[in-house]
């Protein structure tokens, strides 16, 4: 029985490749263990690299929702402990950013 290689990509090939991904490996290194991993259980891997690169891009645009990725990056600056300045130009488009953390700002007012 033939399974397409969208279908060979179950809920927990889907979950090792976040965990992977969060941990820090790259996609080569993902796609020689899940093929080692198959070839251990007796059975044919038919998920390429594309697949995995794929799915951790579905993964990252799930992280920061309907966002772009500068937008994402501007959000997480407020919510931690940053001061934030940018300049947009007249189309949206950030010319100009700063930031630092707030304590350098307090070592700053103290010299």
């Amino acid at each position: 029985m033939k399974v397409h290689r969208k279908a060979a990509m179950s809920t927990e090939i889907k979950k090792k490749i976040r965990i992977n991904s969060e941990a820090g490996a790259k996609a080569g290194q993902l796609f020689s263990a899940l093929r080692i991993q198959a070839e251990k259980e007796g059975r044919a891997s038919i998920i390429t690299l594309r697949d995995i690169e794929n799915q951790r891009e579905t993964l990252r645009r799930e992280g920061i929702g309907p966002n772009t990725t500068i937008e994402a990056i501007l959000a997480d600056l407020r919510r931690d402990d940053f001061v934030l300045s940018y300049r947009l130009d007249s189309e949206g488009r950030i010319t100009h950013l700063f930031f630092t953390y707030y304590k350098v700002i307090e070592i700053i007012k103290r010299n």
